[in-house]
């Protein structure tokens, strides 16, 4: 928009220019377009500083973070993300066994 209007501007400055009616090109023609750019802005803009939407937030819903006490590659997800009903002690996911049993491996050697 606010660029369509300095458009709509400097198009009837440059036919007044060029109708002779205005005598060359003048500092305040060449600084209008800056000024209707930071007149439209403001219009435009400060009024939506105090429209806009504020409120509380509600929280939709609640999830819990569920980090291993390991590290290593999840190779199956049991529970599906956001399932809700998951009982204590029940399988989330499996983690990679063979660098575990590796290790059992070589500590049993």
């Amino acid at each position: 928009m606010a660029v369509t209007m300095i458009a709509i501007w400097m198009a009837l400055l440059w036919l007044l220019v060029k109708l002779k009616i205005l005598k060359g090109w003048a500092l305040w023609m060449k600084l209008s377009p800056l000024g209707i750019y930071l007149a439209v802005m403001a219009v435009l803009f400060t009024p939506m500083n105090f429209g806009a939407p504020v409120g509380g937030a509600t929280v939709v819903k609640n999830s819990i973070e569920i980090v291993p006490a390991v590290s290593g590659y999840v190779t199956d997800v049991v529970v599906e993300p956001g399932a809700s009903g998951v009982e204590a002690g029940e399988t989330l996911f499996r983690i990679n066994r063979i660098p575990f049993e590796s290790l059992v491996n070589q500590l049993g050697a």
